[in-house]
């Protein structure tokens, strides 16, 4: 219920927002056990306090549906003033981090409040009593008022700092004596009211004569009149307010509002929604200042009154304004990797904190973990390798890291920095990394891998995830001179520990700590018993003990490195080989065990290994060959990221191979990838931990009950340890995930056993959902009538109702219901008809929004509507991460909306002009030179299936254009593998190795492109670039899953025709294969013949040939 609303402001009077609000009182503390109740007036029109029998407080407040600054508050009552009252406010995260604060585009992450989190604050002020009113004026927000609940450090660094308002979406009065009735409340804010007057034109440039009939209703202000537009007779005003607009062709159409707006605050900013037969639509008073807002999808002009331009005045300020991105991309020569990775600056290796680049070193499932640093540095770190369980039982390090620095030269040089090291993995894609440098004429190669101890590397299921592991190093120190040079290479242990050396081993006697604090002074504090470091082979020279002090103050006394000496003749090299074990071993026997490895034999293992893993399934031979290797190389990231619990046998898989945790989207991304790539067992098992823990705990939000629920979780030792991130995506996407599994392996068995787990997943949704089934305050439908309850998106923890997680709970809710009908489920029916109920409620929430959100300006003057991310929004979300990267272009990845519809077009220009390369929703490009490489993806771009959702358009450029900026942005070229995100500036990465979820995700757009089911038709090489058709290019694709069965195609190129062979899947064979022949210059096809006989099914225009009924081995030879 609204509070009270005395008489209508004035201009020039200070904005009163609590007439906007509804009234109620709370119970409880947060979380669901928040619970809020409305206060209705009495007979009297006043408002009654109510008592919470828990606390004994009296208490009447506003809520409304987005923050406002408050900056006044004045009650009158209609009793005794309460002697102890306070007005207090519901707050989390504000004051938040002033943007600038933030490098970059991690602004993006900046906390916001909702209505669930948070607690009340008292406000500190200037309060008055004048009679039977109460006055707060607010003190400027400082230390006082949020002692224990803030901090100086937060408050020095606000966006608002010492702000005179208070930003919240809550405010409450509060007493424990009683408290009386209430005439009259205000909530006043900054902001003053001015007036004006707007015109709104309808019908511009629209050929159909569409009925314009409606009224205008004003958020934030007041609707003081209307009356019909100057020169339009076919429109007229009604008593109510409303309008009539006769349909007559031909006739100007519109209508004249007088407001009363609020201008200060941009949390006051007024909107007007004019809500007409024809079309409903919202526009944002304050954006008139730059001038006419014009839609023309709408035919729709608004402006302040006589300034509604001619149409031709109005196309000749479009004509001379600058072209929306989205529009120039086709006129634009197509994009390249090679152009892509020029124009994208280069990713700096030093710049990732806090190690710099690191590229992890396990063995697949493992739970330890190496890595090796850009400059070759060996290291490992409690902190980022999640160790649970008895992880951490055998670390017997000096400190929370365990670091082997390995120096070169005297003085050493450790190369900490970008160009000191190159590095590159054998064969361009094993998990074998080598690096490189020269120094002083000597030439080191270092080369470093991951092994087991005690056995050869073998199936996870033949292990159970704890077993031992070492590191090996070789390093080959080659003279390039013609002359004899001493070369020394240093074994640097950090944090300093003492060491000794015995028969080819390096032992840790006991870390250096502080000493008496009289000055900077250091001991050894003795371990137990010596522990192993490392097992040297040398080759002709001389180990020796050394002192080495690398920070400064450093004790310079222990002998805490040790150093390689050997003299080389000119062009002469040497070998020295480490075995560096992971756990730290006290038993001489133990040590033994180490020494003895034999390093040819491992590495032989090691390469065996991971060759018989990732070549008998899917490969890519393209063009540019990169692509290739990195197909390779993350299926060994993913494989060595993911970690097996010992207690329960099953497998997590996290968001990175270090530092975080399980993650459900992100593990479908990588579960995904493997399937396409044709590693369905490796799917399989890492699905089989969601199939069993499923139910395990509910999904973080408003939600009632667990059943069905799915999630991701650590494991410790068999008991779930709920990571931080909670996403309420984890459901949706793994119900997608599961059912493309169905697909790509066409397994009914498997599908039979998991059945009972998707109906349960379903019915989570369909049970959950019925709790938005009700009217709001104003007795219409609430605005996310049947989507899930408020809850958790992504990183961002706040309860809502976003629509990305409706979306993908409903395209995993539809693909269960048909891949169920395929094996005849006898819930599949009751399914297909729920998740259409459920389409159309999420459909019918997006438009809601849509209306009742601002349109939105393009870069040329005209305006589109808007979808915001979540209901109940007349605006936009906070940063990138909420508004671009999760934002409601998932509806059409779920699909609730088709390709087509102008909503998905709307979004997408959107997206491209507003989001992708603006400070506030991205990073700030020049539009005139930079836009094509530097725009066109989110900040982390794999978060969203932009490339996917191009090619399900048609717009392949726009597709290549996403994939190859996102691999441009993200893509270290040397070693394969991404950064997570380039998110302070491009060039500087951030984010924990292997970030494998991105680089899956990156792997599914590029394999889309190459290979995309549509329905029961299998397109060959949809959106592969032109380039590639070039004469004397050979390419293709190896053994990929797809619906239909395993696919193979390759392509050669001459100088006038194209010859594309296929092996046609068998397992489900598609109704027809269309293959895409995009030849540079759009080369018209002129004939076409299918193993050697004319076919004339085939399209110049569309440069595409079609295949009915296919089966065999197609070999289709294109004329040009």
């Amino acid at each position: 219920m609204p509070a009270i609303r005395t008489a209508l402001p004035v201009a020039g009077d200070p904005v009163d927002v609590a007439p906007f609000a509804q009234v109620h009182w709370w119970t409880g503390s947060e979380r669901q056990d928040l619970h809020t109740h409305p206060i209705a007036p009495n007979a009297q029109g006043q408002l009654t306090p109510a008592q919470d029998a828990a606390t004994g407080l009296w208490q009447l407040g506003l809520e409304w549906d987005n923050p406002r600054d408050i900056a006044r508050v004045v009650v009158r009552f209609a009793g005794p003033i309460p002697a102890d009252l306070q007005v207090q406010y519901w707050r989390k995260n504000w004051p938040t981090i002033a943007p600038e604060r933030r490098p970059g585009a991690s602004r993006g992450w900046i906390g916001r409040d909702d209505p669930f989190h948070g607690e009340w604050t008292a406000v500190r002020g200037a309060a008055s009593v004048d009679g039977d009113t109460f006055s707060l004026a607010f003190d400027p927000l400082d230390v006082p008022e949020l002692a224990g609940h803030g901090s100086l450090e937060q408050l020095v660094n606000a966006q608002h700092y010492r702000a005179t308002f208070r930003r919240t979406l809550k405010l409450r009065l509060v007493s424990q004596s009683a408290m009386p009735a209430v005439a009259e409340l205000h909530a006043y804010t900054p902001s003053v009211w001015k007036e004006g007057t707007v015109e709104v034109r309808f019908g511009l440039g629209q050929q159909a004569d569409a009925d314009w009939s409606g009224a205008a209703e004003v958020i934030s202000g007041y609707l003081a009149g209307v009356e019909a537009a100057p020169d339009a007779p076919a429109c007229a005003v009604q008593a109510d307010g409303s309008w009539r607009c006769a349909p007559s062709s031909g006739q100007s159409k519109g209508v004249v509002l007088r407001l009363l707006y609020a201008e200060g605050s941009s949390r006051d900013e007024t909107l007007v929604t004019v809500r007409t037969a024809a079309r409903t639509f919202t526009f944002r008073v304050a954006d008139l200042a730059q001038g006419p807002i014009y839609v023309p999808d709408y035919g729709v002009v608004v402006a302040w009154a006589g300034q509604v331009p001619e149409p031709a005045a109005l196309q000749a300020r479009i004509a001379a304004a600058p072209k929306p991105i989205y529009d120039r991309v086709a006129a634009e020569p197509e994009q390249s990797l090679a152009r892509a990775l020029a124009e994208i600056p280069a990713l700096d290796v030093t710049k990732v904190e806090p190690f710099g680049r690191y590229l992890p070193l396990a063995a697949e499932a493992g739970r330890q973990e190496w890595a090796v640093r850009y400059n070759g540095e060996l290291f490992a770190s409690k902190r980022y390798l999640k160790l649970l369980g008895r992880d951490a039982a055998r670390l017997q390090w000096p400190g929370e890291m365990l670091r082997f620095r390995f120096g070169s030269g005297d003085p050493p040089d450790f190369r900490e920095r970008r160009d000191g090291t190159q590095q590159s993995l054998l064969d361009g894609w094993l998990p074998v990394v080598e690096s490189r440098w020269l120094d002083r004429e000597i030439e080191y190669q270092q080369t470093a891998f991951a092994c087991l101890l005690d056995s050869p590397l073998t199936h996870p299921n033949q292990r159970r995830g704890d077993e031992d592991m070492v590191a090996m190093l070789r390093f080959s120190i080659r003279n390039t001179t013609h002359g004899r040079k001493r070369a020394r290479l240093w074994i640097v242990v950090a944090p300093q520990e003492e060491l000794a050396l015995q028969e080819g081993l390096i032992l840790a006697r006991g870390r250096v700590v502080p000493d008496v604090p009289v000055a900077r002074q250091w001991r050894v504090d003795a371990y137990g018993a010596p522990v192993l470091r490392a097992a040297v082979t040398p080759g002709r020279g001389q180990l020796s003990l050394v002192t080495y002090a690398g920070e400064a103050g450093a004790s310079q006394a222990t002998l805490s490195a040790v150093a390689y000496d050997v003299d080389l003749e000119g062009g002469a090299g040497d070998i020295l080989v480490l075995a560096v074990p992971f756990v730290s071993f006290a038993e001489p026997a133990d040590w033994q065990r180490v020494a003895a490895l034999d390093y040819a034999a491992k590495q032989a293992d090691v390469v065996n290994y991971w060759r018989a893993l990732i070549e008998p399934a899917g490969r890519l031979e393209l063009p540019d060959a990169i692509l290739g290797d990195l197909h390779r190389a993350v299926r060994t990231h993913v494989a060595m990221s993911v970690d097996k619990d010992p207690a329960t046998g099953m497998i997590v898989v996290p968001a990175a191979t270090w530092s975080y945790g399980a993650c459900g989207n992100e593990a479908c991304w990588q579960t995904t990838m493997l399937d396409q790539a044709g590693h369905h067992d490796r799917a399989e098992l890492y699905l089989e931990t969601f199939i069993r823990t499923q139910g395990w705990k509910g999904l973080d939000g408003n939600f009632q009950s667990a059943e069905g629920a799915f999630n991701s979780m650590d494991l410790d030792a068999g008991v779930p340890a709920t990571s931080h991130f909670s996403y309420n995506l984890d459901h949706g996407y793994i119900m997608e995930c599961l059912v493309a599994h169905y697909r790509y392996t066409g397994d009914q068995a498997w599908l039979q056993r998991i059945a009972p787990n998707l109906v349960a997943a379903c019915d989570l949704i369909i049970r959950e959902r019925q709790a938005t089934k009700v009217n709001g305050p104003d007795g219409k439908p609430y605005h996310a009538w049947g989507l899930l309850p408020a809850g958790h998106l992504e990183d961002n923890p706040e309860w809502r109702h976003w629509f990305a997680v409706n979306a993908h709970a409903h395209g995993g809710m539809a693909g269960c219901a048909e891949i169920l009908a395929e094996i005849g489920h006898p819930e599949a029916q009751r399914l297909a008809q729920e998740a259409e109920a459920y389409r159309q409620d999420i459909r019918a929430a997006a438009r809601r929004a849509m209306e009742e959100a601002p349109v939105v300006r393009l870069l040329d003057g005209t305006f589109v509507p808007h979808i915001p991310t979540r209901t109940g929004l007349r605006g936009r979300e906070w940063g990138w991460f909420r508004e671009a990267a999760y934002g409601a272009i998932h509806l059409l990845d779920g699909n609730v909306f088709e390709p087509h519809e102008p909503e998905i077009t709307w979004l997408l220009k959107d997206l491209e002009d507003n989001l992708f390369v603006t400070r506030e929703f991205g990073r700030p490009v020049d539009l005139e030179q930079c836009w094509f490489s530097l725009g066109g993806v989110t900040i982390q771009a794999n978060l969203m299936d932009l490339s996917l959702d191009y090619l399900r358009r048609g717009q392949v450029e726009h597709a290549i254009r996403a994939l190859f900026n996102n691999i441009g942005q993200q893509l270290f070229p040397d070693v394969r593998c991404f950064t997570e995100h380039p998110v302070i500036e491009p060039g500087h990465g951030v984010g924990p190795f292997y970030k494998t979820p991105d680089e899956s995700k990156a792997l599914i757009w590029l394999r889309h492109n190459l290979l995309w089911e549509e329905r029961d038709v299998l397109h060959i090489a949809p959106a592969a670039p032109r380039a590639w058709f070039a004469a004397g290019q050979w390419w293709g694709v190896q053994r990929l899953a797809s619906f239909f069965g395993p696919v193979s195609y390759k392509v050669e190129a001459g100088e006038t025709q194209v010859t594309v062979e296929i092996n046609v899947p068998d397992r489900c064979r598609p109704r027809e294969i269309v293959v895409h022949l995009r030849r540079p210059g759009r080369a018209p096809i002129k004939a076409v013949t299918v193993n050697n006989k004319p076919h004339a099914d085939w399209d110049a225009v569309a440069e595409e040939v079609r295949l009915k009924q296919p089966a065999g081995v197609l070999r289709v030879r294109v004329q040009f």
